[in-house]
């Protein structure tokens, strides 16, 4: 996912039941990209802290926007 707007947080759950926010994500911002690339499940939650709106990439989208030597799709590898 990229972060188009707003203010998010990665939090994961912890044994007690609580959680605990590893980051907080700007515009700009990419998340859950150990999944796209790996094509496994998530690791952590991310929750919008304020009116946020993101862009979900798939897999196969992402795939063929590397093939194609698209410049963001070789960001995210970095």
């Amino acid at each position: 996912f990229m972060v188009l707007s707003g203010t998010l947080e990665i939090r994961v759950s912890l044994p007690n039941g609580q959680s605990h926010t590893l980051s907080t994500l700007e515009a700009g911002s990419i998340f859950g990209e150990m999944s796209l690339l790996l094509e496994q499940p998530r690791n952590a939650t991310a929750v919008a802290v304020t009116d946020a709106e993101v862009c979900c990439i798939s897999h196969a989208d992402f795939i063929e926007s590397l093939e194609e030597g698209e410049t963001w799709a070789r960001k995210f590898l970095m």
